[in-house]
């Protein structure tokens, strides 16, 4: 078996693992977020400071709709560049295993090694305090983390 017929599921199943956890990532705000009045913003804004003021960063409250509309807000806000760009570093990977070009597939890893760091790094700036965004922010950085240990990303792989 070649690199590219045993490698290319194994590849797939690393990307797509890091790509099922932030499908929910990059979705546009329903019509209820939008609908809400300028009274709400105020009472969302006042929460947000004092929360920020009065808590620390690791008293996570569970259950508050103001704490998770922030953090998801805060969330696709630092991280939906790097989704974007994982997206079509995920299509650049299966065209290169299609094309059975081991440069441009060396490329690729070391593009999308860089991205999931930067990623992480983005993650891991996040001051939320919703328990449910935090959860999912840990899923996340634990399927990136498996991704970036893989022989793929630390040049384990005899290329060609």
């Amino acid at each position: 078996m070649t690199f590219f017929s045993g490698r290319s599921l194994l590849i797939s199943a690393f990307i797509g693992t890091t790509m099922v956890s932030l499908q929910g990532c990059d979705q546009p705000p329903t019509n209820n977020a939008q609908e809400t009045t300028a009274s709400d913003h105020e009472a969302t804004a006042q929460i947000t400071d004092q929360t920020t003021t009065d808590s620390p960063s690791s008293d996570f409250k569970s259950g508050n709709f103001f704490y998770i509309a922030r953090d998801v807000a805060d969330l696709q806000l630092r991280a939906g560049d790097y989704i974007q760009q994982l997206k079509q570093t995920q299509t650049e990977l299966q065209q290169a295993i299609q094309d059975k070009d081991s440069r441009q597939l060396q490329q690729t890893a070391m593009t999308l090694q860089q991205q999931l760091q930067g990623f992480d790094q983005a993650l891991n700036s996040l001051n939320l305090k919703s328990q449910e965004i935090e959860d999912v922010r840990k899923k996340i950085l634990e399927s990136n983390q498996q991704v970036l240990k893989s022989p793929f990303l630390n040049g384990q792989v005899n290329w060609d």
